[in-house]
């Protein structure tokens, strides 16, 4: 038994391999393998794989796992990541709309405490902004939510000095004066920044305690709202 289990899984770091040498039709012709399939699933390796292909920028592999193991749409690597999250977290921003068509769920949180608002306040794409506004629409606050660092989305964006991404945020209501645990607000972040006179102008123009809300919001980007993301309006 204990052969056969790691024959299956030198099989699977074979896959991987190839995808990492960028041998994509190899990688095909091993994942058209019925038996590829069933290993994959009977290891502890379905994230790894899928992860890395996400990483790669690997459509073809991508669309191939999604169609052929449904579940790698959610399945998660070493740190709980999903697969959307580390498509954002890599910029690939084509994957992550290939898994987002997937009705993936957007509120994961991994095991740093980030769930893919951290992520995304990092880029400049429309991608960023379509997942804001259906983050809007959740009841938990994800746009508001710290990671084990005490980091809230706001607090990164203005790190990066990313203004549209700052205005999306402070658009969103999202609170200006929460502290990490070594007590910042994003204020002391935006100092940090490249841009900071301006991101701190935009801060300081927001009531200091305006707090997150998850009311009713309308959907001006015509954004079909996945079934998991709907909530109920709030007064």
């Amino acid at each position: 038994m204990y052969d056969k289990e790691k024959d299956q899984a030198d099989a699977v770091c074979q896959l991987q391999t190839l995808l990492l040498l960028n041998k994509k039709d190899e990688a095909m012709e091993l994942m058209n393998n019925s038996n590829m399939l069933l290993w994959i699933q009977q290891t502890p390796f379905l994230g790894k794989i899928i992860h890395c292909a996400v990483a790669l920028n690997d459509r073809k592999i991508v669309e191939a796992f999604l169609l052929k193991l449904p579940a790698s749409a959610e399945a998660k690597n070493v740190i709980m990541s999903t697969p959307i999250y580390t498509a954002i977290e890599q910029g690939k921003f084509e994957m992550a709309q290939i898994l987002l068509n997937k009705n993936v769920d957007l509120t994961n949180v991994n095991a740093h405490g980030n769930n893919i608002a951290h992520a995304l306040v990092r880029y400049d794409d429309p991608f960023v902004e379509k997942c804001i506004t259906l983050l809007r629409m959740t009841k938990d606050n994800l746009l508001d939510q710290q990671n084990l660092l005490g980091e809230t989305p706001l607090h990164l964006a203005c790190l990066y000095g990313n203004i549209r991404n700052v205005q999306l945020l402070l658009d969103s209501h999202v609170s200006i004066i929460k502290k990490t645990r070594s007590g910042k607000k994003a204020q002391d972040y935006a100092i940090e920044a490249d841009n900071s006179s301006q991101i701190i102008s935009l801060l300081q123009n927001c009531h200091p305690h305006r707090v997150s809300k998850s009311g009713s919001f309308t959907n001006l980007l015509g954004i079909k709202v996945p079934k998991f993301l709907k909530k109920e309006e709030c007064d």
